[in-house]
């Protein structure tokens, strides 16, 4: 079966997470793709229009067939739905083709609708414009929303050492490279 997909807009919710800016390669083979993805935290009533809509969507392009679809209600320490459901947003690094590797990018935008450099880190506000696409792979079929634009609206950057609490302590051990700049944490952690 081929590819189908639409377009949708998310509401805004929390970005739990992140991996906007770079992709999570942490599990990725040698030579295999990583991922740019998101989870998106939202309250269940403000996302009710947004999955029905994408369920919709499945149940047009399916003929009564089940998919599995990218979200599931939050869980609390206690195992107890918190209200939120948090929806999976993934896109590989690059494709494979013929023709080589097709790199992918999510356009990241500001309020303002300005292209945005800073790092995406988890609590940020966002929405996702994404493509929900319907996929068979040896008789499974589910459904990914690939994350085209992202617009953050209250931007939470990942630490770096000059947000980490610490301050510089006089006379202290420093590491053997000089400098000692702390490089930048991982986005999500």
């Amino acid at each position: 079966m081929a590819s189908i997909q639409q377009s949708f807009m998310s509401p805004i919710g929390i970005a739990c997470w992140p991996y906007l800016n770079a992709p999570d390669t942490k599990f990725a083979s040698h030579g295999d793709p990583g991922s740019y993805k998101v989870d998106l935290k939202i309250p269940a009533a403000e996302a009710e229009d947004f999955l029905s809509s994408i369920e919709d969507f499945r149940d047009a392009n399916l003929d009564g067939r089940k998919a599995k679809l990218p979200w599931k209600a939050e869980l609390d320490e206690n195992n107890k739905e918190t209200g939120n459901i948090l929806i999976r947003f993934a896109q590989k690094e690059f494709i494979k083709t013929s023709r080589g590797n097709m790199p992918m990018k999510i356009l990241l935008i500001d309020g303002a609708k300005q292209v945005m450099t800073e790092v995406i880190g988890p609590g940020s506000t966002i929405r996702v414009k994404c493509n929900a696409r319907i996929w068979t792979v040896k008789g499974e079929t589910g459904l990914t929303l690939h994350p085209v634009v992202v617009q953050c609206t209250d931007l939470k950057e990942s630490m770096s050492a000059s947000s980490d609490g610490f301050d510089e302590v006089e006379g202290s051990f420093s590491s053997a490279g000089g400098g000692g700049v702390m490089p930048e944490a991982t986005p999500g952690t």
